[in-house]
């Protein structure tokens, strides 16, 4: 794609700090329960599922990754602003973690 659009850029930022404060409650959950996976945990895991779905979408506006887009992004999280790269493999280490514990994963496939 090359040049692409700010919009999307947009939609994908908002996306993505969707899924980093779900990540942030899923820890927190877990932190509560001593690591168990909990109804809430279920539940979470599931709309983050969702989004992610929706931010792969703006990732791959022609079905393939556009490269420039996504070394492009900034995602903001409590500690302050991470490359996208960096918060792709946050989110894709927490999905294996709660899938070694039998709950539906989240990863982002770029």
């Amino acid at each position: 794609m090359g040049l692409f659009n700010f919009g999307s850029k947009e939609a994908i930022k908002v996306s993505a700090n969707k899924i980093s404060t779900g990540l942030m409650q899923i820890n927190q959950e877990l932190e509560r329960s001593n690591n168990q996976v909990t109804p809430n945990v279920r539940g979470l895991a599931s709309v983050i599922r969702e989004e992610v779905k929706t931010l792969e979408k703006f990732l791959k506006p022609n079905g393939r990754t556009d490269w420039n887009l996504y070394n492009s992004i900034k995602v903001r999280t409590n500690n302050g602003e991470i490359d996208f790269c960096t918060f792709e493999a946050r989110v894709n280490s927490l999905s294996q973690m709660l899938e070694d514990k039998g709950v539906s994963g989240f990863r982002i496939w770029t």
